[in-house]
């Protein structure tokens, strides 16, 4: 789907192409894990916004974002559509906060999950988190 289908504008649709793409690619891990490479890893934590944009020099990561905050993160832009649903429902807002489980459980969603989610938006308009999260 194009942004326009998806209803959000083209600057936070390349973000989550961008997001997506880096999820893919081993760039983004999970908030846990201790990255022991050189390369800038980003820290993926579905519960947190944004918690830093800093650079640590000794564990080379940028931290905890969830896919909202990677985007904002990585491409520098504002998203938003996330604000609050509609009545006639809201795609990107079912994106950033999944309903099939509670706020406290989202730090447990993976960055493959996410992906998943991310993925499955940006084709079918629905992150299908319910199927993802069973």
């Amino acid at each position: 789907m194009n942004f326009r289908e998806l209803g959000i504008r083209k600057n936070e649709y390349d973000a989550l192409c961008q997001v997506l793409d880096a999820m893919q690619n081993g760039k983004v891990i999970e908030d846990h894990i201790r990255n022991r490479g050189y390369e800038i890893k980003i820290r993926f934590n579905m519960k947190h916004w944004t918690r830093t944009k800093n650079i640590s020099n000794q564990n080379n990561f940028l931290s905890g974002c969830c896919i909202g905050g990677l985007g904002e993160l990585m491409c520098a832009i504002k998203f938003s559509s996330h604000v609050k649903p509609t009545k006639q429902g809201n795609a990107l807002y079912g994106l950033f906060y999944p309903s099939c489980v509670e706020h406290s459980e989202y730090g447990n969603i993976t960055v493959k999950q996410a992906a998943n989610a991310l993925r499955n938006y940006l084709t079918m308009g629905n992150a299908l988190w319910q199927t993802i999260l069973k």
